[in-house]
């Protein structure tokens, strides 16, 4: 998480919350249609899933599905706008 936030920075861009990347998607695990199908990897969103737990909502770009994960992981890739 944060070096796809890093590398969005040094882009001149920034990563985007979960309600811009799917604005109909509620707070917590679910679905995100309109990244579904649109890749193969998950992307980080720079929303934080609950303050001091060190974890951030992605979404999977194959299936939609958000879920949330430590942020210190080297997993997934940046998403940026």
């Amino acid at each position: 998480w944060y070096e796809a936030e890093e590398w969005c920075l040094n882009n001149g861009m920034t990563m985007p919350t979960m309600e811009e990347m799917c604005p109909n998607w509620e707070f917590g695990d679910g679905d995100c249609s309109e990244l579904s199908g649109s890749g193969n990897d998950w992307v980080w969103s720079a929303t934080i899933y609950s303050e001091g737990s060190g974890d951030a909502f992605y979404v999977s770009l194959s299936s939609g599905y958000v879920g949330y994960d430590y942020r210190r992981g080297n997993n997934g890739s940046a998403f940026c706008h």
